[in-house]
């Protein structure tokens, strides 16, 4: 992320408010709610990776499971539940790097892509963008970063 990140402390308080709690009460129940209206996708992914004992099948042919569709999905719900918390006039003033720190998941998961070099951030970061403009979350100071 470009902009000066949080110290591990603060970084630490964000996991713990009620924002943090309910993005991730949201992206976990997102989850569940697309597995089963979908024909349990997600559960026999994750039951053929075990009867393969491969990890990489739950990747989908990406370099990571954060890059895959039903994480991009989670995150944005995550997302839209930080949002609710901040509210409109606030969310309008936020860059996508404080998103970040305010769901941390969201922080995490591009700070963990970063090993595999910028050009995935990039996609990544633009993916997430993409689909937040697609779900009216883009708030005015976000739309720099399309």
């Amino acid at each position: 992320m470009d902009q000066k990140m949080l110290t591990r402390g603060e970084r630490t308080q964000n996991e713990i408010t009620e924002a943090k709690v309910k993005a991730t009460i949201t992206h976990e129940l997102s989850h569940w709610i697309a597995d089963s209206m979908f024909g349990f996708q997600i559960t026999k992914l994750v039951d053929l990776a075990m009867e393969l004992n491969s990890a990489e099948v739950l990747k989908l042919h990406k370099q990571d499971v954060d890059l895959t569709y039903f994480e991009v999905d989670a995150i944005i719900h995550g997302i839209k539940a930080v949002k609710s918390k901040v509210g409109n006039k606030k969310w309008d003033t936020l860059t996508f790097e404080q998103v970040g720190e305010l769901y941390t998941s969201l922080w995490a998961v591009i700070t963990k892509l970063e090993k595999y070099g910028r050009d995935v951030v990039a996609i990544y970061k633009k993916t997430i963008l993409k689909r937040m403009f697609r779900e009216k979350l883009l708030g005015k100071n976000m739309r720099k970063g399309i």
